[in-house]
């Protein structure tokens, strides 16, 4: 089961009127608050499931995931987190295994590799936009 299968899942055990759009997306009524119109959204993306409500913002996720009984680690297909890599050989692997929701992230492979994660999809004619801190 994926982790957008498993949250759809609760969503409607726990009563939630749960709408898809296509595409691994969906809207449903938030179980955070008193929703009669849903503006919770829900989208899978990369072995992960992304979750907003336009009513509760940003720093609801962990309030929703307690209200219907998940944990953070919930929102990954592996329950252990997701694994990023990078061309140059480092792996990263970013898991919650606290119960407060923080993120903890792992690193094996190439330790010293340092492309940016992502880059080997950049292709000729491709623009990329670069930020000075």
């Amino acid at each position: 089961m994926t982790a957008y299968e498993r949250l759809l899942g609760a969503l409607t055990e726990h009563g939630c009127r749960v709408i898809e759009n296509g595409s691994r997306t969906a809207r449903a009524t938030c179980p955070a608050h008193d929703d009669t119109n849903p503006s919770l959204s829900v989208k899978a993306i990369d072995g992960r499931v992304l979750l907003y409500c336009h009513v509760c913002g940003r720093e609801a996720t962990p309030g929703i995931i307690a209200a219907l009984g998940l944990t953070m680690g919930d929102l990954f297909d592996i329950r252990g987190g997701h694994d990023y890599r990078y061309p140059g050989g480092l792996i990263v692997r970013r898991y919650y295994p606290n119960t407060d929701g923080r993120k903890t992230f792992a690193q094996k492979g190439n330790k010293a590799d340092r492309s940016l994660h992502g880059s080997d999809h950049i292709t000729q004619g491709s623009r990329v936009y670069a930020t000075r801190l």
